[in-house]
């Protein structure tokens, strides 16, 4: 289940928190549906065959990052320095965990580090300097 969503910038794809870990969503790349899964709605009829080779699909999941921990509570995207209008490529996450983790967005879903701080954090905010 989601449990939190990043703020949405232009151009810098979504992140978005689940019970299971951290996810990319970039919503700029267009959902690639086959024809025959849309009609496949209609149909009361059962097809098994399809169902076991969706399930056994050698196409690669979109990278994720799994959480020892779950439940991230806030993700926040760092505005770059001197631009609070600009995002850089680091995603910080807490929740339900006692450690903030950071993320670059283009080694995404290695993380950078971490920071300790004991306590459950609810949300994240950055202040512009």
């Amino acid at each position: 289940s989601i449990t939190t969503l990043s703020a949405l910038h232009q151009g810098v794809p979504l992140t978005v928190g689940t019970s299971l870990g951290v996810h990319l969503h970039d919503f700029r790349m267009r959902a690639m549906a086959s024809r025959d899964i849309v009609e496949r709605l209609d149909v009361i009829q059962w097809d098994e065959s399809n169902v076991f080779k969706m399930i056994f699909d050698n196409k690669p999941l979109p990278p994720y990052a799994s959480l020892s921990q779950p439940t991230p509570i806030s993700i926040l995207h760092l505005p770059q320095p001197g631009s609070h209008n600009l995002v850089s490529d680091d995603i910080y996450v807490a929740g339900r965990f006692s450690n903030i983790l950071h993320y670059d967005r283009r080694k995404f879903p290695a993380i950078e580090g971490s920071i300790y701080s004991g306590a459950l954090i609810k949300s994240l905010a950055a202040l512009p300097y």
